[in-house]
């Protein structure tokens, strides 16, 4: 929730330890989660969606 990570965006470690960048609305909705959420750290979300190169345009994301 630091102003220079809402500002440069959002992304993902997948499993094989490759970073993805949200979409503009998966920022969004990142945001939204991370707003709500009391947990601060050792986050877990669920995302899916349509990868192309290192971006992932984003349907749908969920903390766990």
């Amino acid at each position: 929730m630091m102003p220079d990570c809402e500002k440069s965006g959002y992304g993902v470690f997948t499993a094989d330890n490759k970073y993805l960048v949200f979409d503009t609305a998966g920022n969004e909705q990142a945001a939204a989660a991370l707003k709500s959420s009391k947990k601060k750290d050792n986050l877990k979300v669920k995302v899916s969606g349509e990868v192309t190169g290192d971006t992932i345009k984003v349907a749908s994301l969920m903390l766990q």
